[in-house]
């Protein structure tokens, strides 16, 4: 499947975790209770999201399927042109990129911007500037036809991501997204203040082991994704695998 800029339930709760980079608050601020009673009760609520976001994240998906099958074909006008050249019209890579099959080079939104920041003009050697000690520069003057370019491209552009936009809302992509991203907001509070609360019996750290295999992207079923979250957690300084890990060196008498 294509995808939008929209983020799937992993990818955004894994940028999330990336945010929350572990502090000295998970070593040394971290809450300590006499049981696990309060961390397995925001376990639950994070289970509760996390399944939400799961129901939102396949919502996504539909209206991501949806948005493709109606989305606008790219106009004629924002592909490059041979005569393009002679109208000096933006070029390289910093103004192109490739259509989707790459048989064309189309006009990107670097492009648009300077088109739009300024008008086009061709050299003017009847009007000169400067002098024989500072450098003679040549003046400049329209160059209608180019401008008439400059606008097709342009007009086409807007029309184009009024295009898309519109197709976003029928297709409920933009709501989809919005209520997804919303969503994701109680669960990184949530696993935020898990990490920073010490598990002290054992059903708190399966709490957190099973919340950092969720997240993870292993294969091999629950142990194989025990064994690579943690890892992949670490090695990443995220909070869970660290909040875990310092779970068990407390309990045995380590630095932490």
């Amino acid at each position: 499947m294509r995808h939008t800029a929209s983020l799937s339930r992993r990818s955004i709760l894994s940028g999330s975790l990336a945010a929350l980079v572990a502090s000295p608050a998970l070593a040394s601020g971290a809450r300590l209770t006499s049981d696990d009673n309060a961390l397995l009760a925001l376990g639950r609520e994070w289970w509760a999201a996390w399944g939400r976001v799961a129901e939102l994240d396949g919502r996504v998906e539909e209206a991501e399927s949806h948005f493709w099958s109606i989305h606008p074909q790219m106009p004629q006008e924002l592909t490059v042109q041979p005569h393009d050249f002679a109208l000096d019209m933006p070029r390289g890579e910093n103004h192109w990129r490739q259509s989707a099959d790459a048989s064309q080079q189309i006009y990107n939104q670097a492009a648009i911007a300077r088109l739009r920041a300024k008008a086009c003009t061709r050299q003017d050697w009847s009007r000169v500037v400067g002098d024989s000690e500072t450098g003679v520069l040549p003046g400049q003057k329209p160059f209608p036809e180019a401008q008439a370019r400059a606008d097709e491209i342009v007009s086409a552009w807007d029309a184009y991501q009024a295009s898309i936009a519109d197709a976003r809302e029928r297709s409920g992509l933009t709501a989809a997204e919005q209520a997804l991203t919303e969503n994701n907001g109680s669960l990184h509070n949530l696993e935020e203040r898990i990490a920073t609360t010490r598990a002290t019996t054992r059903e708190g750290k399966l709490l957190k082991a099973r919340m950092a295999a969720a997240a993870s992207f292993a294969d091999g079923g629950l142990q194989g994704e025990l064994e690579q979250c943690l890892e992949d957690r670490y090695s990443a300084g995220l909070p869970l695998g660290l909040s875990l890990i310092l779970d068990i060196l407390h309990e045995n008498g380590g630095d932490a």
